[in-house]
C-alpha cells in the first residue's frame, strides 16, 4: 500500500485516502484497474474499470450508428 500511495504521490494524482482498501491481486485505484496477477511472469495488467469500459463501448456504438457521438 505504501509503493502504491508513493506511485500516486510521485505522479502527482491526487485521491481521497479513506477510500484506500489493502491490495489483493486486483485493485482499483482512480477508476484505474490493476491486476499483479500475474506479477511472477513480469506483467502487470492495467486498464479501465468495468463501468468505463461500457461507457467506452456505448461511445463506439453511438459513432458507429451515427457518425458522431452524443455531446461533450
Amino acid at each position: 500500500m505504501k509503493t502504491m500511495i508513493l506511485l500516486l504521490d510521485l505522479l502527482g494524482f491526487e485521491f481521497a485516502s479513506h477510500k484506500l482498501q489493502q491490495f489483493s491481486n486486483q485493485a482499483t485505484v482512480l477508476g484505474v484497474e490493476v491486476d499483479f496477477g500475474k506479477v511472477l511472469e513480469d506483467k502487470v495488467l492495467v486498464g479501465n474499470k468495468v463501468g468505463r469500459l461500457q461507457e467506452v463501448r456505448t461511445l463506439i456504438h453511438e459513432v458507429i450508428d451515427k457518425g458522431v457521438p452524443d455531446g461533450p
